[in-house]
């Protein structure tokens, strides 16, 4: 009896020492699509897993989350979203006491849309992410809110955000060189989705045939003005989303290469995803835009 006593004292101690004194736990935090996922992980790593809904991967425009996604965003203590213009679900979360939402298009300065079809929409463009430099300003907010809602793991955030804005600034670096080569060679999008990233890295933007904040909706009048400046601006590669058949584009140009690219980064998971996001995207640009032999 003794020694049951002995060993049942012995674990209360462990208990004791384990246990944050009051019963303190971490905030449950919540993402609404991958890229802001994917940066909260590379902040939050060995601390707290990020809560994802499964629609918020694979998509963004106009999503209606099932009940089960919804309910998940109910339950987080921090949700951190893009803009309510991008996620417009974020509008229904109910209005539950003590739950903080973290919007990021406030750390960033805004692009206006670029003409679509020859017309222009005046719409801000929310593709915030793929700009280096606002993913830097984003893992700084998303460090910054952490920390004050979880002081005990402070250190622990702001160790890992200082390494990510380190990855973040070495990337960049290594994306310039592999878009080299190909920076005045003229693209063309299906869905404007890339000014961020094409600005940031100097490539040759020609046109698009939809919005960055629209369905993609291409008409024979959008057709016909992509043919037209493909062939005025010698365009070697239309970027389509992986989610839409890409054979309508087959009508502007024999010449022109097709290729689907995706700025959610729909298949990757994990703390480095906002790597291999960027990354799989500087590659497929390189890829599609590059003469034989370069």
């Amino acid at each position: 009896m003794l020694v049951i006593r002995r060993h049942v004292i012995s674990f209360m101690v462990a208990l004791t020492v384990l246990l944050p004194v009051g019963g303190y736990t971490v905030p449950r935090v919540a993402a609404t699509i991958n890229p802001v996922y994917f940066l909260i992980s590379a902040v939050a790593h060995g601390v707290v897993e990020p809560s994802l809904p499964t629609t918020g991967a694979s998509c963004v425009h106009d999503c209606v989350l099932k009940p089960s996604d919804m309910a998940k965003l109910n339950s987080s203590d921090i949700v951190f979203y893009i803009d309510d213009r991008l996620e417009s679900f974020v509008r229904r979360l109910d209005n539950r006491a003590g739950r903080r939402l973290v919007k990021l298009s406030d750390e960033v300065t805004l692009l206006t849309e670029r003409a679509v079809g020859g017309r222009f929409t005046h719409e801000k463009d929310l593709h915030i992410w793929l700009d280096p430099d606002n993913a830097s300003k984003m893992v700084q907010k998303i460090c910054t809110v952490l920390s004050e809602e979880d002081p005990e793991n402070a250190h622990a955030y702001r160790q890992n955000a200082e390494a990510a804005l380190a990855k973040i600034k070495d990337m960049a670096g290594r994306i310039s060189a592999v878009l080299a080569p190909i920076r005045d060679t003229p693209y063309m999008a299906e869905h404007d989705a890339y000014q961020y990233f094409d600005r940031y890295f100097g490539l040759n933007f020609v046109a698009a045939l939809s919005g960055s904040g629209h369905t993609v909706s291409v008409t024979a009048k959008g057709l016909s003005f992509a043919k037209k400046a493909a062939k005025e601006h010698e365009v070697r590669c239309i970027f389509t989303d992986p989610l839409h058949s890409a054979s309508r584009y087959r009508l502007v140009s024999k010449k022109i290469k097709i290729c689907a690219l995706d700025p959610l980064g729909r298949n990757i998971r994990g703390t480095d995803g906002y790597f291999e996001l960027m990354e799989t995207i500087a590659n497929s640009f390189r890829s599609c835009l590059q003469q034989r032999g370069d």
